[in-house]
C-alpha cells in the first residue's frame, strides 16, 4: 500500500494492484482510510501534519494533491469546508466527496453547530471505519469483500482499545478537566469524563482576566486538576490556570503533529496519557 503523508499501523491483508488514488483532509483520517484500503488504494494527505485545520490556508501544491485524487474524505461539518475550494480549484468539481460525520451521533459545540471533532472518539471510529469500507467498494466494486474484510479486522483493533480505556476509566481518582478547546466532547461523552469548561469558544480566542478569574473559581470548586492542552492551540491561558490553581498540563494531541503516526497509536498515546494524569 501507497500512502502519502501518512504510514500505515500494519498490512492486515496482501492485495491487488492499486486501484484507486482518494484524498482525505486530516492524517488521521488518512490512516483510517489507509488501514481499510491496503494495497488497493493510495491516500494523498491534504492538510499537513502540525498544521490546525481551523486556521489552515491551502496552497497550491494542496490543489495540485488533490488532481491526483479520485474521490476525496472530509470530516464535515465546516471543519474542512475550506478543501471543497481546493477540489474545485482542482478541476474535480464532479469527483465523489464522503463526509465521515454522516452517520454519527452528534454532540453542539455552539448552538446549532455540531462538533466536528468526531475522531477522537473510538466508539465514532469504528463506525467511520464501516463507512469508509462502503464508500471505496462503491467506487471500486471488485475490492468490496476486501475492504470489508480490513474494515472488520481494523474494528476489533479498535473494540480492544476501547475496551481497554473502559477499565482505565473506572480506576480514575478524578474524571473531571478543563481543556483548550473542544476536542475532547466526544470522548468524554463516550466513557463519563466530565469537561468543566473549554478555554477557546473560537479559533484564536483568549479568555479575558475576569474569564480567567471566573475559571480558576470554577476548577477550585470542582477539583479540577488536569488542563488538557493541545499542540495545535496557544497554552498562554492554560499556563495562567495552571500556575493559579496547581493544575498539571497534560497534551493531548487530536491530530498526530509528527508524521507516520497512525490512528491506533495516536489515541493509544493520547488516552495513555490522559488516564495517568486523571488517576492524580
Amino acid at each position: 500500500m501507497r500512502v502519502l503523508g501518512v504510514v500505515t499501523l500494519l498490512v492486515l491483508f496482501g492485495g491487488s494492484a492499486l486501484a484507486l488514488t482518494v484524498a482525505a483532509s486530516i492524517p488521521p483520517l488518512c490512516d483510517l482510510v489507509a488501514q481499510v484500503g491496503q494495497d488497493r488504494v493510495t491516500v494523498v494527505q491534504l492538510v499537513p501534519n502540525g498544521a490546525n485545520p481551523h486556521t489552515y490556508e491551502p496552497t497550491p501544491s494542496d490543489v495540485m494533491k488533490a488532481a491526483q485524487a479520485d474521490a476525496f474524505f472530509l470530516v464535515g461539518l465546516g471543519f474542512d469546508a475550506f478543501l471543497e475550494k481546493v477540489i474545485r480549484a482542482a478541476g474535480k468539481e464532479g469527483a465523489p466527496v464522503f463526509y465521515l460525520s454522516s452517520h454519527l451521533e452528534l454532540l453542539e459545540e455552539h448552538p446549532g453547530e455540531a462538533n466536528p471533532h468526531i475522531w477522537l472518539s473510538l466508539k465514532n471510529a469504528k463506525i467511520i471505519v464501516r463507512d469508509i469500507a462502503q464508500a471505496l467498494a462503491s467506487l471500486d466494486p471488485e475490492g468490496k469483500s476486501f475492504y470489508l474484510e480490513n474494515a472488520r479486522t481494523y474494528t476489533e483493533i479498535l473494540k480492544e482499545l476501547d475496551a481497554w480505556f473502559e477499565k482505565e476509566v473506572a480506576t480514575l481518582s478524578s474524571r473531571a478537566f478543563v481543556a483548550t478547546h473542544a476536542s475532547l466532547s466526544y470522548l468524554a461523552r463516550d466513557y463519563g469524563l466530565e469537561e468543566v469548561a473549554v478555554l477557546e469558544k473560537a479559533p484564536g480566542y483568549e479568555p479575558s482576566p475576569k474569564e480567567l478569574m471566573q475559571l480558576v473559581a470554577l476548577m477550585k470548586e470542582k477539583g479540577v486538576r488536569v488542563i488538557v492542552v493541545e499542540p495545535q492551540f496557544s497554552v498562554k491561558a492554560a499556563r495562567v490556570l495552571a500556575e493559579e490553581t496547581g493544575s498539571s498540563l497534560v497534551w493531548f494531541d487530536p491530530l498526530g503533529s509528527f508524521p507516520d503516526l497512525p490512528y491506533y497509536r495516536l489515541m493509544r498515546q493520547n488516552l495513555e496519557t490522559l488516564a495517568e494524569a486523571l488517576k492524580g
